[in-house]
């Protein structure tokens, strides 16, 4: 189901415990390693600690918001683009929006089904997984192009082809006699 062995991490922020206990559940029994926070407060902290793969996020809390930390995990890590999938009760078409607009990857409702929530979970961590394999790759790849080529392929200003073609070479091999001993 995952890339090799790796078992993905999925921050649960729920301030309902039934919900957080549940959902842990749920996920657990999928194979993903699971950690909770009652709120965005402690889900800011937690993500610099495990740095999970997905986030599941509640958007009514106390203390932080749902909205206000997808915001503030938005703004604090700029360079991890960790997948925010909101489940809450909030079903507006104004609140759904909203969320999208703060950079949510996905936005369920509650009640919600438990299989739907699966296949969502499983879709975002494995393109997320397949988005860091794609990274490593193109890492590695850096390391035996020039920086100018490299840059110039990733901005798409170049194509990358692998392709064989003939030209035609003229080698000249020429000897002087006593060479060697003439120099030495």
């Amino acid at each position: 189901m995952f890339l090799s062995d790796y078992t993905p991490y999925v921050l649960i922020v729920e301030d309902e415990e039934d919900n957080r206990e549940l959902l842990s559940v749920i996920l657990s029994e999928e194979g993903y390693q699971v950690q909770t926070a009652q709120d965005g407060l402690a889900a800011i902290s937690m993500v610099e600690q495990i740095k999970p793969d997905l986030i599941l996020m509640d958007v009514n809390m106390p203390r932080m918001d749902g909205f206000e930390a997808c915001r503030e995990l938005k703004k604090r890590h700029p360079d991890i683009d960790i997948p925010i999938v909101f489940l809450t009760g909030q079903n507006s078409m104004e609140s759904i929006v909203h969320g999208f607009e703060l950079g949510a990857r996905d936005y369920l409702t509650k009640p919600f089904n438990p299989d739907e929530l699966l296949a969502r979970v499983r879709t975002h961590v494995q393109m997320e997984l397949g988005q860091q394999k794609l990274t490593d790759l193109a890492d590695k790849l850096a390391k035996y192009l020039s920086p100018q080529v490299y840059a110039s392929i990733f901005k798409g200003e170049k194509d990358a082809r692998i392709e064989s073609y003939e030209k035609k070479l003229t080698v000249c091999f020429t000897d002087i006699v006593n060479f060697t001993q003439t120099v030495e």
